[in-house]
């Protein structure tokens, strides 16, 4: 008798585990659609705040391009996924507030 239980624990041990695999293979996948999301939110946000920086010595040139670039990051904000892409999107916040500052 004592047997049977035995078996009978390591096959819902077994079955838990298989459950468990599908989870994490479900949860790996949506974290790639989430990375891959982010990856082309971001680019968009970065390329806006990249043209800033590129002429962020000439206040006349960054200006204009101020306003724009802080619009992507704040459409970026609300489709950003990962903790990390909220982190990027923080320090590009960062980088344009700066140059904002230096651009009054």
């Amino acid at each position: 008798m004592s047997r049977a239980w035995i078996v009978f624990a390591v096959a819902l041990a077994g079955c838990g585990a298989v459950k468990d695999e599908e989870n994490r293979q479900k949860d790996i996948g949506q974290q790639t659609a989430d990375i891959s999301s982010d990856t082309r939110v971001l680019g968009e946000a970065s390329a806006a705040v990249s043209d800033v920086i590129r002429v962020q010595d000439d206040c006349d040139a960054a200006r204009p391009l101020i306003p724009k670039a802080n619009a992507e990051l704040e459409k970026a904000s609300g489709r950003v996924r990962t903790f990390t892409g909220k982190a990027i999107l923080d320090g590009l916040k960062n980088q344009l507030r700066t140059i904002a500052q230096n651009c009054p």
